[in-house]
């Protein structure tokens, strides 16, 4: 027998409980401050929310489980309640990096500032420091705040999107796929609505939160149990005895985790009521991003359509995108963005759909589409240009001639009686020893009983240096040449040397 934790009729059991009158004066609108807020907005408004179910809570906070999931089926603005969630879900386009250990994370964990680490990087980081915040943006956390997460990558996308129709009741926040629906006709589906869907049925992807099941429960636990074997098998090759202590430690506690109660049942509408109200119907990317289709390509799809059945499925290339971030000053016009949380950040993409469109509907739009195009790559030829421009106005400074011009040195040449190992010859050339030398003889000036330097007779060369150049210094002029002939004949005239007699 299924467990229902409460049976929800929009039109008695609001009026009856004393807790929907304050709330439906504060969340009816969005505001900007929210008395329930625990976390932030961008937490509370992009990231899917999976609460215990039955099983795993004790019996005191069963009433807090109900009320909760109550006000997140009616008011859209509800902050989740932390300490009943079992796990939570985040998208993301990057790939996931623990800040702690810079590595993919191993059995992540999530704070409530909405980064996340790997479980054993968390417990480490907590027995090692006083301090318990968060390593990104130190805001405080703590042992209890620390829940499952559940990461899912999602490559860029690509020209090409899909998109699935999407069901949602006007008076509530769930969302149901029409690919899943059970009854014959497609703008009735009632019993999509009778029960909150569970973490495993693909509806819970449309809609902000669900309770956890075996199969979505068994997945993940596997999933981390596996993960960390890795992770130890590959520390037991580094030695590192105090990852795997830490790695074990968390292995036993996911082990010992409690049985998960699969008849636990959070009914919407009780079997006996009935419907009042209308459906709304969207279109979203299948993966359960909030990536949705762009109200143009809706206007065409009523326009072609009309009240027959529109298509489950659209695909098509990406013409344009739209990002919007969903907040207290952002008037919702479109459906599709009522159940939304402050705070969400939502894409829209156009596509050319013109293909599952009728002739005349095609006819209609095309100025608009082509309108769009045009802009759209007029934009792209402004972004090339501004990357051209910037690279031609760059001035090029000494660092960055360093940095991106290599150093070109000269070829160095090797003697064999400096490097005798690189000659043919099997015995070492030892090379000459040098001569002493004679510091009286060479050098007067160091000796102590020199004369001072006479400077007569030298002449000046305006703007060089003093010529002292002999004809009775042979030496000299073997050893210098280039000076021994710089100068005319007329002009060689023999003087002192300035710093005695030179013997090189």
């Amino acid at each position: 027998m299924k467990t229902s934790i409460k049976s929800l009729d929009s039109h008695s059991f609001i009026l009856t409980n004393p807790k929907i009158p304050l709330l439906l004066r504060i969340q009816h609108h969005r505001t900007k401050q929210n008395p329930f807020q625990t976390i932030n907005n961008y937490v509370a408004g992009n990231f899917s929310f999976i609460y215990k179910n039955l099983s795993q809570i004790e019996q005191s906070k069963i009433q807090d489980l109900s009320d909760i999931l109550f006000t997140h089926t009616f008011f859209c603005d509800t902050s989740p309640l932390w300490n009943l969630l079992f796990c939570v879900t985040v998208h993301g386009s990057d790939e996931f990096i623990c800040p702690i250990c810079l590595f993919k994370p191993v059995a992540p964990r999530i704070g409530k500032c909405g980064h996340f680490f790997c479980a054993d990087c968390i417990r480490l980081l907590f027995e090692k420091s006083s301090k318990h915040i968060c390593p990104v943006c130190y805001e405080p956390i703590f042992r209890n705040d620390i829940i499952r997460a559940n990461l899912i990558y999602h490559p860029p996308l690509s020209t090409n999107c899909r998109f699935k129709k999407i069901w949602r009741f006007s008076k509530l926040n769930v969302c149901c796929s029409s690919t899943s629906q059970s009854t014959s006709s497609p703008n009735s589906p009632y019993e999509l609505f009778r029960s909150l869907p569970k973490a495993s049925n693909e509806n819970s992807l449309f809609t902000h939160f669900s309770i956890v099941d075996d199969d979505f429960a068994f997945k993940i636990i596997n999933q981390e149990i596996f993960d960390i074997d890795n992770q130890i098998s590959e520390m037991i090759t580094f030695n590192d005895s105090e990852k795997i202590q830490a790695l074990q430690s968390v292995r036993q506690l996911i082990a010992e985790e409690k049985q998960f109660d699969d008849e636990t049942e959070f009914q919407l509408i009780p079997q006996d009521s009935t419907f009042s109200g209308h459906f709304e119907c969207f279109y979203q990317i299948e993966d359960g991003r909030l990536i949705f289709l762009d109200p143009l390509n809706v206007q065409m799809i009523e326009h072609s359509f009309g009240e027959d059945i529109w298509p489950d499925i659209i695909e098509g290339q990406i013409i344009s995108q739209t990002h919007i971030t969903i907040d207290e000053n952002y008037d919702v016009p479109d459906l599709a963005f009522k159940h939304l949380h402050s705070g969400s950040e939502v894409t829209t993409i156009l596509l050319d759909i013109d293909h599952l469109l009728k002739p005349e509907t095609v006819a209609q739009f095309k100025n608009r589409i082509n309108s769009i195009k045009q802009a759209e790559e007029k934009k792209k030829q402004e972004q090339l240009k501004a990357k051209s421009t910037d690279a031609n106005k760059r001035v090029i400074t000494s660092k960055d001639y360093q940095t991106f011009v290599p150093i070109v040195e000269p070829p160095i040449t090797f003697s064999e009686e400096e490097f005798p190992s690189l000659s043919s010859l099997s015995q070492p050339i030892m090379r000459k020893p040098a001569p002493p030398i004679k510091i009286k003889e060479d050098f007067p000036s160091l000796d102590g009983n020199a004369q001072p330097i006479s400077t007569k007779g030298v002449k000046k060369n305006w703007g060089g240096t003093a010529s002292t150049t002999s004809q009775s210094s042979p030496i000299y002029q073997q050893q210098f040449p280039s000076l021994a002939t710089s100068q005319p004949p007329q002009k060689k005239k023999k003087v002192a040397a300035a710093w005695g007699n030179l013997k090189l």
